[in-house]
């Protein structure tokens, strides 16, 4: 039975029923709260998007500042380390100093692995950290690990370092690490890196008194590509003008100086002690020229450091290699000296190398 309209009021009746037109808009229109529920599906989608985008591109940087800290640290404790100190109080306080930095540097290097994990960097500064505390095997491997993940722009320093503390502990696979080194840079338009590693080569062979004759072969090749390159550079130089008149005399040529040590050091390896004499007598020529302008130049440049960097502990040491080299050049002279007839330039070079903090044993080299 069809419901009487006198029961819903007058009002209801009163009431027009929709149009056609009407009901399809109604119908087909979104309330304000069901737009609302929109936005958090939106923002929901673009967090799940966005997130993990934006994590992988945060977390390396995170990890990087970890690296630049634990290096910082680092650096700091081979400060106190190296401070120098008069009184026992001192000494230990600087070992104190020195320890603590070190540790903090390896709560750093953990905290990084958390961020960004271990990459070449990381080994690289664990590497350094292992020869500040005397562990040289753990640092060989750290290093090359950080051989391993390097980029290719990273690889010629890291495999030279690596081969530089093998030659330091006599070790014979500086000889393949020099040969890798040589590999490596045969394609290189820099002839500079091409001499330096056939020098090394020629040396780390000189060391351990093995293939002598490729030795002297390499070193022969190195001497004549630095020969052309500074040739080269004298030609296309300001100095070479007419009109060019120079008030200061030339920098002496210590790469030569490295070279033609290596190769007098291989000469008396094959016995042959008169031409590596002669060897000599061409370095002595310059030899106190080049050591006294070597360290004014290492002493103004030390000057220069303080005045321009804030952090004085960054500055390298080129004092502390140049005398190095001196002494292992005057000691390898000495090799070619004859103890009766020389035994008043061997005194002298004994004392020279014992001033500078060394030893003139097969050790120094």
């Amino acid at each position: 039975m069809r419901p009487d309209a006198s029961a819903f009021g007058s009002k209801a009746l009163a009431e027009p029923a929709p149009t056609q037109y009407e009901f399809l808009i109604r119908s087909n229109s979104v309330t304000p709260a069901k737009r609302r529920r929109i936005w958090p599906l939106i923002i929901g989608a673009m967090c799940l998007v966005l997130v993990p985008t934006a994590n992988r591109a945060v977390r390396p940087e995170i990890a990087r500042w970890y690296l630049a800290a634990a290096e910082d640290e680092l650096v700091d404790g081979i400060w106190y380390a190296r401070r120098k100190a008069e009184s026992d109080g001192a000494i230990e306080e600087n070992r104190v100093l020195a320890k603590r930095a070190i540790l903090r540097a390896d709560r750093l290097l953990e905290e990084s692995v958390s961020w960004g994990g271990r990459s070449w960097h990381y080994f690289t500064i664990r590497s350094r950290r292992d020869r500040v505390v005397g562990n040289v095997d753990t640092a060989i491997l750290n290093l090359e690990e950080a051989i391993k993940r390097a980029p290719p722009t990273e690889k010629y320093a890291l495999l030279s370092l690596l081969a530089s503390l093998e030659l330091r502990r006599r070790s014979g696979r500086a000889i393949g690490l020099y040969k890798n080194i040589l590999e490596s840079v045969e394609s290189s338009s820099d002839q500079r890196l091409h001499s330096n590693a056939l020098n090394g080569l020629a040396y780390s062979r000189a060391i351990h008194r093995f293939e002598l004759d490729a030795a002297l072969k390499d070193i022969d090749q190195a001497i004549e590509i630095h020969e052309a390159l500074v040739a080269d550079l004298q030609a296309n130089s300001w100095r070479a003008s007419w009109f060019s008149k120079p008030t200061e005399p030339e920098p002496i040529d210590a790469t030569l100086i490295q070279f033609r040590d290596t190769r007098g050091f291989i000469l008396l390896g094959l016995g042959n002690k008169k031409a590596a004499r002669a060897q000599f007598d061409i370095i002595w020529k310059s030899f106190d020229d080049w050591f006294k302008q070597q360290q004014s130049a290492d002493a103004a440049f030390l000057i220069n450091e303080r005045k321009s960097r804030v952090d004085i502990r960054m500055i390298p040491n080129h004092l502390g290699a140049t005398h190095h080299s001196a002494a292992v050049i005057m000691y390898h002279r000495m090799l070619t000296l004859d103890r009766n007839a020389d035994q008043k330039e061997l005194e002298s070079l004994d004392k020279r190398i014992r001033s500078l903090g060394y030893e003139p044993t097969r050790l120094l080299f």
